[in-house]
């Protein structure tokens, strides 16, 4: 006899219909958004997740590939997040399941100028990724366990910037792979549960620097669905499920202060969703930032992440209130080649039933 609460867990920790359940993955889908995004940029994260109209490392190619722009001829940058534990749906267990940090949640990037007009680098990272926690766990072996799943995307991303005085374009592939745990109970024969997909996406950007201060950008990247491969005891198969991935769009303006190293940037992002059981989103992003010598600069933000459910597509807590408003601080530390960055970004102004707080640190060395 085999333990059954994989299937169920599934049916309980979707908010979506049961219709819906049949074609789109519980996991590939931009519900998650609340909590798996992990915001891997992190001078762009400590003010307010700005910057398709200003310049960046390697890591803000999700930013805007136009806004990649190398201080030298080579470049490594890593980063990493950690965000705290949000309780989920208190109402279907006595214990409430929680969503929790996953790791690993972070990138490594390296960057290559190849003349004074070319660029390009790789960049792996986890734009995405949670641990969900659900309790303790009756199974029909009398065992009593933990239960979990375990959801991670894992991306390769190849830029390739041209830049020619004022005006610099962006483009990059990326390789996504997603990959869905949860853990086997103890007993021989006990159930597990894998699923896996692959997912080829397209970016591109511009940006133009004005000779007042002023700079300009827009970003886009493509979405779409892909079929998703599921391990469940030990047997494979592919059934009709689809993970889900909203094409994106963005525009974004910054104004530099002469003279005072003060900028101030404003930033517009929109996603398309392709079910009928989500929304278009739109959210706003306003970012500040000084430099307050040459070793130091600091940062302050704000940005909107609104839900992105259609509240009539039949979901189970339609009342619920998803959107969330993130306030971000951040500094970096600049000496010589190295460069620090840490920023801190936080939604528990927030009025609704998500409230997370996200810890990012970063290291940049060119050379």
């Amino acid at each position: 006899m085999k333990n059954t609460i994989v299937p169920i867990c599934v049916l309980i920790i979707s908010s979506i219909s049961i219709l819906s359940q049949a074609i789109e993955d519980s996991f590939l889908n931009p519900l998650w958004d609340i909590y798996s995004n992990n915001y891997l940029n992190t001078p762009s994260a400590g003010r307010g997740f700005t910057g398709i109209a200003s310049s960046n490392d390697i890591s803000g190619i999700l930013i805007n590939p136009a806004s990649v722009e190398l201080k030298s001829k080579y470049q490594l940058n890593f980063q990493y997040t950690y965000k705290t534990r949000q309780k989920w749906q208190p109402y279907y267990l006595v214990e409430p399941f929680y969503l929790e940090h996953q790791c690993f949640s972070g990138s490594a990037g390296f960057g290559y100028r190849v003349n004074k007009n070319i660029q390009t680098g790789i960049l792996y990272n986890n734009p995405n990724s949670m641990h969900m926690y659900l309790g303790r766990v009756f199974t029909l072996y009398g065992e009593v366990n933990d239960f979990y799943y375990n959801s991670i995307y894992h991306t390769i991303y190849v830029p390739f910037i041209y830049s020619n005085h004022r005006l610099h374009l962006g483009a990059a592939v990326s390789l996504t792979h997603t990959r869905t745990t949860s853990p086997p109970t103890e007993s021989q024969g006990a159930d597990d549960y894998l699923s896996t997909s692959w997912m080829f996406r397209g970016l591109a950007g511009f940006r133009y620097e004005f000779e007042n201060g002023l700079s300009i950008g827009a970003k886009f990247q493509s979405g779409g669905k892909n079929k998703v491969k599921i391990n469940y005891s030990g047997i494979t198969n592919e059934p009709n499920i689809e993970g889900i991935f909203p094409w994106k769009a963005g525009a974004g303006i910054q104004y530099a202060f002469p003279k005072t190293g003060f900028k101030l940037l404003f930033d517009y992002n929109y996603a398309h969703n392709i079910s009928k059981y989500y929304k278009d989103r739109h959210d706003i992003h306003i970012g500040l930032e000084a430099y307050i010598d040459k070793n130091w600069i600091v940062r302050g933000g704000f940005f909107t992440l609104n839900d992105f459910r259609d509240k009539s597509g039949g979901w189970t807590n339609p009342n619920d209130n998803y959107n969330q408003l993130f306030l971000t601080i951040g500094a970096s530390f600049q000496l010589k080649n190295f460069e620090t960055n840490v920023a801190i970004l936080t939604s528990e102004i927030s009025s609704g039933t998500i409230k997370n707080t996200f810890i990012n640190g970063g290291l940049t060395f060119n050379f």
